[in-house]
């Protein structure tokens, strides 16, 4: 099942058009979102942002930002996307994301697809994860389904390394004025799940929300990325504190320090 949603991600991207038609960013526009719920049976708060710029026709430019905290454990990190878009067929990008949680560092740099067709859109994203974390590939694709202009339903999977897999389903309204509210459940390997729920505030011109995900901001990338490896900071926080309490305060210092971040959603 790996090996296919695999090499489906990677013929995904083969498959898009090469050339896009613009304009890829309508305009300057940004995202700033608020959620809570439980995440691997921890309880977690993060706020996020994002702020596109169009370059051009037929690039642009997405800057992420995200923070708050996953059982008393900081988490914080960085992404950058940049893309080229035509809003009536696809999106095709390169991502990079930097992001800390429990001193655990995680980087992940691959591309984005979206392809877009009618009420309904495919994304996948994959690429290659590193830094206190397992070194593996990562990818995941996903169906968006748009009932309503302002109605998303979404499903779909994600891997990281042999023992990280998760399907989720989730849905986002948007009420008006910009303001919308969303809902993520999730189940994965090792009895994974999370129940995560928040309201978004999208800035910019006044448009349904379909419209909004496909000539605006791609999806936030930072606390994606940690949702998509939670698995390898978890094993990764284990392995350090078991490594901290048979080490001694030196061996405890030494595993903070290397211990590493992790990020993305």
């Amino acid at each position: 099942m790996k090996k296919f949603l695999v090499l489906l991600v990677l013929s995904f991207f083969v498959c898009v058009p090469a050339f896009a038609q613009g304009p890829a960013v309508s305009a300057v526009n940004g995202k700033l979102d608020v959620m809570g719920g439980s995440l691997d049976g921890e309880d977690a708060v993060v706020g996020s942002g994002s702020l596109s710029v169009p370059l051009g026709e037929l690039f642009g430019l997405q800057i992420d930002g995200a923070y708050g905290e996953v059982d008393d454990d900081d988490l914080l990190g960085g992404a950058a996307h940049l893309f080229m878009r035509d809003p009536e067929l696809y999106l095709l990008g390169v991502t990079g994301v930097y992001a800390e949680l429990e001193d655990i560092q995680i980087e992940r740099y691959g591309l984005e697809a979206e392809v877009y067709m009618g009420m309904f859109s495919v994304a996948a994203n994959g690429g290659q994860q590193t830094g206190d974390v397992d070194d593996t590939a990562f990818g995941s694709l996903d169906l968006r389904y748009y009932p309503m202009e302002n109605l998303m339903v979404e499903v779909g999977g994600s891997i990281a390394d042999n023992d990280d897999g998760k399907v989720h389903i989730g849905t986002e309204y948007l009420a008006k004025c910009g303001l919308s509210i969303f809902v993520d459940l999730a189940t994965g390997e090792n009895d994974y799940e999370h129940a995560l729920g928040g309201v978004r505030y999208y800035f910019g011109s006044d448009k349904s929300l379909v419209k909004r995900h496909r000539e605006d901001d791609p999806v936030n990338a930072v606390f994606a990325g940690i949702v998509g490896a939670f698995e390898s900071v978890s094993a990764s926080s284990s392995g350090g504190s078991s490594g901290g309490s048979s080490g001694g305060s030196s061996g405890g210092s030494s595993g903070g320090s290397s211990g590493g971040s992790s990020g993305g959603f």
